[in-house]
């Protein structure tokens, strides 16, 4: 049993990508099972110089003798390790005790810093004595500490955009106020959602992320306020929404794309068409040519159509399937007309193109969009109706 775990474990951190930069430190259970399995070997060995051995029951000198020479043999085995491991070890004390000096000298000080600062929440990228340190609630990027039951452990796997969106998920009073990363890290996270306060920099290097932790104010003003689309017409309302990159909206939908090589996640900050001086934040998938996406929505026993927000930078074809049936094609591009839609002058802005749905039958549907020319990046979609209709029970 302890062969099965040692080699399962092996196998398990060895796909992880991490084990070669943590000084093989994730191997570690496996190297205790295996110190477990060659004590049991020793103590089995040593342990039948005390039992009667059959063909010398009758001679208990040469039993005695036995039993010395399997002692001597296991002391010399003990021997010849430890010897063999006396410079590796140096090594390793070596290695814990600068690595434990890079710890205190970044994260237990930025841990201090962001104390004193009486700061609410903060955003890691993986957690430890930093939070510890600075006594405040945390939340991580990678998954490590997260916010109730908010998937970001697998959003990590999608891209930034979907750890963003279950950002934008959380409460407004409950978001992080400070994020204290290594931007190199997170690509254009601190440059769209921060603003950068001090750094805490570690010299002798051998076990922290980067040179420097730096501490950024948050700013997560470009999330969206209200979650509605910004072409509805008078007298429409939204009447059942998919978050498309938000793992819980996609989750509740039943949200899937085309596997294995589909579903990147992007994200993007352009003008709001309601109000062109600010950003507006939103994250997507992109469906490429041939590749699909479906999910459960619901419609209303009247007409709807469906509106999607997107920011074409090439013309596609899409064609829609409602319940396995073709009802049409849909079709955007940088040209794409939209009606109600306010088109700032200057910055590039989002774009909502919506194609008519038929009356339903007041229950979920399995909508899909297969991209027949061309490639999309679907970052919200809304079935959109009458106000006075029914919306998703």
């Amino acid at each position: 049993m302890l062969w099965v775990q040692v080699i399962g474990w092996l196998l398990l951190v060895s796909l992880n990508g991490q084990v070669r930069w943590q000084n093989e430190r994730y191997t570690m259970p496996a190297v205790a099972w295996l110190l477990v399995l060659a004590a049991m070997g020793l103590a089995t060995f040593i342990g039948a110089a005390w039992r009667k051995e059959p063909h010398i029951a009758g001679d208990t000198r040469a039993r005695n003798i036995f039993g010395a020479l399997r002692i001597a043999g296991a002391a010399l085995i003990a021997g010849l390790f430890w010897n063999a491991q006396i410079p590796r070890m140096r090594d390793q004390i070596w290695f814990f005790g600068r690595a434990s000096r890079n710890i205190r000298d970044q994260h237990v000080v930025a841990g201090r810093v962001l104390k004193q600062m009486g700061v609410e929440r903060v955003l890691v990228g993986d957690a430890g004595a930093l939070i510890y340190a600075s006594d405040r609630p945390g939340m991580d990027l990678i998954g490590l500490g997260g916010y109730q039951n908010f998937p970001f452990a697998r959003a990590g796997v999608h891209g930034l955009g979907a750890t963003l969106e279950l950002i934008e998920r959380v409460p407004s009073e409950d978001r992080p106020d400070v994020m204290a990363i290594y931007p190199s890290w997170w690509g254009d996270l601190p440059l769209f959602f921060g603003k950068r306060i001090t750094e805490i920099p570690v010299f002798g290097n051998v076990i922290c992320g980067g040179a420097e932790k730096v501490i950024y104010r948050a700013d997560w003003s470009t999330f969206d306020r209200s979650g509605r689309p910004r072409s509805l017409q008078q007298n429409e309302r939204a009447l059942d929404e998919v978050d498309v990159a938000d793992l819980m909206s996609e989750g509740a939908h039943r949200y899937d794309f085309s596997r294995p090589a589909g579903g990147f996640v992007a994200f993007r900050l352009l003008a709001d068409p309601d109000v062109p001086s600010r950003d507006l934040f939103d994250a997507g998938r992109v469906i490429a040519p041939s590749q699909r996406e479906s999910m459960r929505v619901y419609l209303p026993p009247t007409p709807t159509r469906l509106v999607m927000r997107t920011s074409p930078e090439l013309n596609a074809k899409i064609d829609v399937y409602i319940d396995g049936a073709n009802i049409g094609r849909m079709e955007i591009g940088t040209a794409t007309r939209q009606s109600g839609v306010k088109k700032p002058k200057g910055p590039a802005t989002w774009v909502e193109p919506s194609f008519a749905l038929p009356a339903g039958k007041g229950n979920t549907v399995r909508l899909e969009l297969v991209a027949v020319e061309g490639a999309f990046v679907d970052y919200h979609l809304w079935i959109v109706g009458a106000a006075g209709a029914d919306s998703q029970p």
